[in-house]
């Protein structure tokens, strides 16, 4: 069995929440540099759980930063140190490509403790795009603003060769001093080496299938295409106020009705449903190409 590096995250943060295990509590420690202040239970950023806000003592302004723990493999010593070794290894490039591109809170530190990882990254105050995607509609051109903001902070992803593969509403940020859009829970999502670990010992990670992620990630498939599947289900909920589960299909061919329940100009609908294309290969292949047919019709 494989697994990249997030499905490993989901296995563990659910684990965690699961055994309520290595809980910190306010005024703990962490490597003689990070204290702690207090649980962030509504935070959205790149781990996708209830994290802690901490205080870097270190720092000349004892800036505040985001600690999030992950349980290491527990089932042997082996495992444990490839696991730490590959984790260690993702980290240190999401620290380098954090401090090179403005689209991403900054990756900041990496700790090892005896049962479990700690990841610090940046404190942005901020709120998630989940919060402004309501259960109303929206007029199309401001679908189509959200649509072009996304996609502009995407292409500086795509073009430093990072496929997000896990975007969501909750993993989409706005930041309070800007409005700027930034992205979380992302990284270079390479497999974990093959472990030679069985269910039995290890278990299945708990994954649950989200609408907006596209079929080709569920096999396996990542591309930048697989990010565009995301945006598109976005725009749709940005149309519609309704997930792609809540609406209709055509079962004749597959098909998602979401054009019922909105109003929409065709040239809008064609970029959506090129976007949300089930074949990778009628899908766009490039946020370029969905940048030039927006700048040509609106």
């Amino acid at each position: 069995m494989m697994f990249n590096l997030f499905d490993w995250i989901d296995y563990s943060i659910n684990k965690n929440k699961e055994k309520e295990i290595h809980c910190l509590k306010q005024g703990d420690i962490i490597s003689n540099r990070y204290k702690i202040e207090n649980r962030l239970s509504s935070y959205q950023q790149q781990l996708d759980t209830d994290p802690y806000l901490a205080i870097d003592l270190k720092s000349p302004e004892h800036k505040k930063v985001v600690i999030t723990l992950l349980e290491l493999p527990t089932i042997n010593r082996k495992i444990q140190k490839e696991a730490s070794s590959f984790f260690k290894q993702e980290t240190d490039k999401l620290i380098r490509l954090s401090e090179k591109i403005d689209v991403v809170p900054k990756f900041i530190d990496f700790l090892e403790g005896e049962e479990c990882f700690y990841v610090a990254t940046e404190y942005i105050e901020s709120t998630a795009l989940s919060q402004e995607l309501s259960r109303h509609q929206s007029s199309e051109a401001e679908s189509v603003i959200l649509i072009k903001e996304i996609l502009m902070s995407l292409q500086i992803l795509h073009h430093n060769n990072v496929i997000h593969q896990k975007i969501t509403p909750h993993h989409i940020i706005r930041q309070s001093k800007d409005g700027k859009l930034l992205f979380t829970y992302f990284g270079d999502l390479k497999k974990i080496r093959e472990m030679n670990r069985s269910e039995k010992t290890m278990g299945n990670p708990h994954i649950v299938r989200s609408p907006y992620l596209s079929p080709d990630l569920y096999a396996n498939q990542a591309c930048f295409s697989s990010d565009i599947y995301t945006i598109g289900v976005i725009g749709i909920k940005k149309i519609t106020g309704q997930g792609l589960f809540d609406i209709g299909v055509n079962h004749s061919n597959g098909k998602t009705l979401w054009r019922d329940h909105c109003q929409c100009s065709n040239r809008f609908a064609f970029v959506l449903d090129k976007m949300i294309e089930h074949d990778v290969k009628n899908r766009y292949q490039h946020i370029c190409e969905i940048m030039e047919d927006i700048k040509h019709n609106w």
